[in-house]
């Protein structure tokens, strides 16, 4: 199993929240504390030149399950989620590399990430999943920002046929649960088939291992 890129470790972050609310909780003022790229606890963000492999290595190219994890991690929450249900479901690994990645600042991603939502931007990836045909069933993962996908999930879902595939989204999130993703997915796919998905804590991801393996084993996806 591969990943694309491997931000560094540090402490872990949360949805992003309009002009000093949380999205889809309604509590004013957005939690920096625990954020990796936040005002504390700082640890390097996206790689100015991430290394991308366009192939994942794994199940699929050895005629296996047919499973792939595509997953945006900004602070790490979501990517330690992503390998735990990797290692559960004996799943491929990529992750959504945007070209110009977020800024290690907490507020300067903050803005950006507004300003993408509302104008319907579609971030380019550096990203490319050059054998997405041998796929029968695609896990996304990401963090919830301003009630969904940051909006590099939705380039990726614009950029392959996803008709006939079953998608199955997980996330990690500061209240707000899945929160409109689900929604988003099955208009950006509506040929595939939506199956429920995971909300993760973001807090909480480091310590969810066990809730990721009975998610993975009720979705019918263990080794």
């Amino acid at each position: 199993m591969s990943e694309l890129w491997r931000p560094s470790r540090g402490r872990q972050g949360a949805d992003l929240g309009r002009r000093g609310f949380l999205a889809a909780a309604g509590i004013a003022g957005l939690t920096l504390a625990g954020c990796s790229n936040g005002t504390q606890g700082q640890s390097r963000g996206p790689a100015a030149n991430p290394s991308v492999s366009t192939r994942p290595r794994g199940s699929a190219a050895a005629g296996g399950s047919g499973v792939l994890i595509a997953y945006f991690s900004r602070t790490g929450n979501t990517r330690t989620v992503a390998e735990y249900v990797a290692g559960e479901a004996n799943a491929d690994l990529v992750q959504v590399v945007p070209q110009n990645p977020y800024p290690e600042d907490y507020d300067a991603t903050n803005d950006r990430a507004t300003e993408e939502q509302d104008s319907d931007a579609r971030p380019r990836l550096s990203t490319r999943v050059e054998n997405m045909a041998d796929y029968t069933t695609v896990l996304l993962g990401y963090p919830i920002w301003w009630s969904t996908m940051p909006m590099a999930m939705f380039t990726f879902l614009e950029e392959y046929d996803f008709n006939g595939k079953t998608i199955i989204p997980f996330c990690t999130h500061e209240g707000s649960g899945l929160a409109g993703s689900e929604r988003d997915i099955a208009k950006l796919c509506p040929g595939a088939q939506l199956r429920d998905g995971l909300a993760v804590r973001g807090p909480g991801a480091q310590d969810s291992r066990g809730e990721v393996a009975s998610w993975v084993e009720e979705s019918r996806l263990s080794a």
